[in-house]
């Protein structure tokens, strides 16, 4: 898949201090006592630890989570889909989905496609559109805008909703939801052990879901035929790493991954790692094990605010 890309919006550079020390809620040294990383001597980095403490009063906001994008076609049972999906939002526009049609994506209809993530909390008191067109060679299988989530025009809170945007030949189901109590998880999955000494050839499949959540987010998919070399110790390369998650849930990362190059089948890591949200500790790991390797995933929490404030400023300054 092409790599998704940011749209930077553009800003006066004279006014770049001043939004930063505003964007800055706390910058003394008795405030910001939990390991931030420093931008320079007059600009802490935000701390998280600090506000994941603080996540019941200052938490009253909500986030919105896109979990999927089912397509389906008026005719056909299969076929390759290409084209893109992109939010536009106040933080700029990026791609969910972005494929020409010779790197269409194969799917049987109807069928789920495999999305990138964003990388910054998605607000749901910011207003954004997703714009989608999507195309199965010449026939139009969707094209056009979700409604424009507006602040507070939400239809429904902390239960998935589902749109439809249809084209001349088809139609797309846009799965979502209005997260209350929204935290912020960044997911990394690193091979700590493989079928050899320098790593697997890995394929399978890696989700995410939240408790009392039925819907699932597909972070890794890759049927054997396209398997990726990953070495020890490094990180499995991820469609989306960032995940809305309610501070009442249990957030789960489900793998089911193995080494290709093994006959019939060399199991790497099969099984659920359940993460708790714990205010005292900002990132949690664990370690799922299987017949021929070891995998370590890790979570790190944020609050959406502090997430948000950081992607701005790296954003902005390039860090």
């Amino acid at each position: 898949m092409d790599p998704a890309y940011v749209e930077k919006p553009t800003e006066n550079s004279d006014s770049k201090e001043s939004d930063l020390e505003q964007s800055c809620i706390s910058t003394s040294e008795e405030e910001i006592n939990g390991g931030g990383v420093i931008l320079d001597e007059d600009h802490p980095w935000l701390d998280r630890a600090y506000y994941l403490k603080r996540c019941p009063s200052i938490n009253d906001a909500f986030c919105f989570e896109i979990f999927e994008v089912r397509v389906s076609h008026s005719t056909k049972t299969s076929g390759k889909i290409h084209g893109t999906i992109y939010i536009d939002s106040s933080l700029g526009v990026y791609n969910l989905y972005k494929r020409n049609k010779n790197n269409a994506e194969t799917i049987s209809f109807p069928g789920t496609i495999t999305l990138a993530g964003l990388p910054f909390a998605l607000r749901a008191d910011d207003p954004f559109i997703m714009h989608l067109d999507l195309w199965h060679g010449s026939d139009e299988v969707s094209k056009g805008f979700t409604t424009e989530i507006s602040p507070f025009g939400w239809r429904l809170v902390d239960e998935d909703i589902t749109d439809e945007v249809r084209g001349r030949n088809g139609a797309a189901l846009v799965t979502y939801a209005v997260v209350s109590s929204p935290l912020v998880a960044s997911v990394e999955v690193i091979l700590i052990k493989g079928n050899r000494k320098s790593g697997a050839k890995i394929y399978g499949t890696i989700t995410a879901s939240m408790t009392g959540w039925d819907v699932k987010r597909v972070l890794f998919c890759k049927k054997r035929a396209k398997y990726i070399s990953v070495n020890r110790s490094e990180p499995i390369p991820l469609l989306r790493s960032l995940l809305i998650v309610a501070r009442t849930s249990a957030l789960h990362v489900d793998l089911d991954l193995a080494d290709a190059f093994s006959f019939p089948n060399a199991p790497i890591a099969s099984g659920v790692a359940k993460f708790s949200f714990d205010c005292d500790r900002a990132e949690t790991t664990q370690t799922i094990s299987g017949k021929f390797g070891e995998i370590e995933v890790k979570v790190n929490w944020w609050c959406y605010y502090s997430h948000q404030e950081t992607y701005k400023i790296r954003n902005r300054y390039g860090v």
